[in-house]
């Protein structure tokens, strides 16, 4: 019988950020297209990266679209 447990993490970070036409619909705030680097850890070792690009509200930072 294996008994075991995985320390599994995943790290958010923007890299790159650059205003955006429209406007947020929950607080009509601005929109920003931002890139972002993901980074998945298990026991503290990176496993897998990845980039992706998302339309974010800069007032609240609510996720208004990913790409």
């Amino acid at each position: 019988m294996f008994l075991g447990c995985l320390c599994v993490d995943e790290t958010r970070r923007v890299t790159r950020s650059k205003p955006a036409p429209g406007a947020c619909g929950a607080c009509n705030g601005g929109c920003s297209k931002v890139r972002v680097r993901r980074v998945h850890r298990v026991c503290f070792i990176p496993v897998w990266c990845s980039w992706n690009r998302e339309v974010i509200c800069t007032r609240c930072r609510a996720h208004l679209h990913e790409y």
